[in-house]
Protein backbone atom coordinates (compact mmCIF):
# COMPACT_ATOMS: atom_id res chain seq x y z
CA UNK A 1 0.00 0.00 0.00
CA UNK A 2 3.29 2.26 0.74
CA UNK A 3 4.08 1.72 -2.62
CA UNK A 4 1.23 2.49 -4.30
CA UNK A 5 0.60 5.65 -2.33
CA UNK A 6 4.14 6.98 -3.84
CA UNK A 7 3.38 6.29 -6.88
CA UNK A 8 0.71 8.75 -6.90
CA UNK A 9 2.04 11.37 -5.60
CA UNK A 10 3.56 13.91 -7.97
CA UNK A 11 7.00 13.95 -9.24
CA UNK A 12 9.06 16.84 -9.97
CA UNK A 13 8.34 16.61 -13.62
CA UNK A 14 4.02 17.12 -13.11
CA UNK A 15 4.35 19.88 -11.13
CA UNK A 16 3.70 23.38 -12.83
CA UNK A 17 6.61 25.68 -12.91
CA UNK A 18 6.86 29.17 -13.80
CA UNK A 19 6.77 30.27 -17.49
CA UNK A 20 10.62 31.72 -16.98
CA UNK A 21 13.03 32.41 -14.98
CA UNK A 22 12.39 35.37 -12.77
CA UNK A 23 8.85 35.84 -14.59
CA UNK A 24 6.14 35.98 -12.10
CA UNK A 25 2.66 34.34 -12.78
CA UNK A 26 -0.06 36.60 -12.79
CA UNK A 27 -2.32 34.76 -10.14
CA UNK A 28 1.02 34.95 -7.62
CA UNK A 29 1.05 38.89 -8.31
CA UNK A 30 -0.42 40.74 -4.91
CA UNK A 31 -2.60 43.27 -4.55
CA UNK A 32 -1.68 46.04 -1.81
CA UNK A 33 -5.25 45.70 0.11
CA UNK A 34 -4.70 42.35 -0.13
CA UNK A 35 -1.34 42.39 2.14
CA UNK A 36 -2.81 44.90 5.08
CA UNK A 37 -4.83 47.25 6.79
CA UNK A 38 -3.22 50.30 7.33
CA UNK A 39 -3.89 52.62 10.55
CA UNK A 40 -4.98 56.23 8.36
CA UNK A 41 -2.73 57.98 11.19
CA UNK A 42 0.37 55.67 10.67
CA UNK A 43 3.36 57.93 9.53
CA UNK A 44 5.82 54.37 8.53
CA UNK A 45 5.15 51.57 6.49
CA UNK A 46 6.83 48.57 5.39
CA UNK A 47 5.85 46.69 2.48
CA UNK A 48 8.90 44.81 1.57
CA UNK A 49 8.80 41.52 -0.10
CA UNK A 50 5.24 41.56 -0.37
CA UNK A 51 5.13 40.81 -4.22
CA UNK A 52 3.02 43.95 -4.56
CA UNK A 53 2.36 44.35 -8.68
CA UNK A 54 1.20 48.18 -8.33
CA UNK A 55 1.03 50.88 -6.06
CA UNK A 56 -2.55 52.02 -5.24
CA UNK A 57 -4.73 52.84 -2.16
CA UNK A 58 -2.90 54.47 -0.37
CA UNK A 59 -5.13 57.70 -0.40
CA UNK A 60 -6.37 57.59 3.68
CA UNK A 61 -2.40 57.23 4.68
CA UNK A 62 -1.99 61.26 4.91
CA UNK A 63 0.35 61.67 7.39
CA UNK A 64 2.81 58.62 5.99
CA UNK A 65 6.47 59.79 6.41
CA UNK A 66 8.11 56.38 5.23
CA UNK A 67 7.25 54.22 2.54
CA UNK A 68 9.48 50.84 2.12
CA UNK A 69 8.36 49.12 -1.27
CA UNK A 70 11.72 47.29 -1.50
CA UNK A 71 11.93 43.27 -3.62
CA UNK A 72 8.10 43.84 -5.20
CA UNK A 73 6.84 43.45 -8.91
CA UNK A 74 6.31 46.94 -8.94
CA UNK A 75 6.84 48.11 -12.48
CA UNK A 76 5.16 51.71 -12.61
CA UNK A 77 5.87 54.62 -9.77
CA UNK A 78 2.14 55.97 -9.71
CA UNK A 79 -0.65 57.15 -7.00
CA UNK A 80 1.73 58.75 -4.66
CA UNK A 81 1.04 62.52 -5.25
CA UNK A 82 -1.43 62.66 -2.34
CA UNK A 83 1.58 61.26 0.45
CA UNK A 84 2.82 65.15 0.18
CA UNK A 85 4.79 64.10 3.92
CA UNK A 86 6.56 61.82 2.70
CA UNK A 87 9.97 62.15 3.98
CA UNK A 88 11.33 58.54 2.55
CA UNK A 89 10.52 56.54 -0.40
CA UNK A 90 12.22 53.03 -1.12
CA UNK A 91 11.62 51.63 -4.19
CA UNK A 92 14.77 49.36 -5.26
CA UNK A 93 14.43 45.94 -6.30
CA UNK A 94 11.22 46.21 -8.44
CA UNK A 95 10.63 45.97 -12.44
CA UNK A 96 9.92 50.10 -12.40
CA UNK A 97 10.09 51.52 -16.03
CA UNK A 98 7.70 54.53 -15.72
CA UNK A 99 7.33 57.55 -12.68
CA UNK A 100 4.55 60.01 -13.29
CA UNK A 101 3.69 62.22 -10.83
CA UNK A 102 5.78 62.83 -8.38
CA UNK A 103 6.13 66.54 -8.36
CA UNK A 104 3.73 66.70 -4.97
CA UNK A 105 6.57 64.78 -3.03
CA UNK A 106 8.29 68.34 -2.28
CA UNK A 107 9.59 66.32 1.06
CA UNK A 108 11.57 63.72 -0.11
CA UNK A 109 14.69 63.55 1.16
Amino acid sequence: QQEQQRADSPTVEEVERPPGAGEVAEHEIVKMEDVITIDPDTTEVDLNHGRIGKIENLEPLTKLERLYLRWNLIKKIENLDHLTSLIELELYDNQITELENLDQLVNLE
